[in-house]
């Protein structure tokens, strides 16, 4: 269990390291800094995160999901064209990071109630 926690909390440590050491150049404007695979870093290492605290899934099986997630989206990602109108500039960066919050969020669900279902049956 401690090895699973350290991981996503490492990688939670490094990417808040990363936006501290760059606060006077971030901007989601800023593509050289906010690259698509770091919004999609962020919402992955708190999903990682808070399943670390759920007692009966399999690791494994979360690291699988993620790294498919991680692959889809980045072909997505590869697929998406800048659109930018007076209001709102939709680009890779805004894309990857509604994707992959989406995603967190549904397979935190999905990860929740397998742990409930996993622990009436024990």
């Amino acid at each position: 269990m401690k090895k699973i926690f350290i991981f996503p909390t490492m990688l939670f440590v490094l990417v808040m390291l990363v936006i501290y050491l760059n606060i006077s150049y971030f901007s989601i404007y800023n593509t050289e800094l906010f690259h698509p695979m770091f919004g999609t870093l962020l919402p992955l290492t708190l999903l990682l995160f808070l399943a670390g605290f759920l007692k009966n899934i399999k690791p494994k099986l979360v690291f699988l999901t993620v790294i498919i997630f991680g692959v889809i989206d980045f072909i997505l990602l590869s697929k998406v064209e800048p659109l930018c109108s007076g209001i709102v500039c939709f680009d890779r960066t805004l894309m990857a990071l509604v994707l992959s919050s989406l995603f967190s969020v549904i397979y935190f669900i999905v990860l929740l109630f397998q742990n409930k279902k996993n622990l009436k049956n024990k």
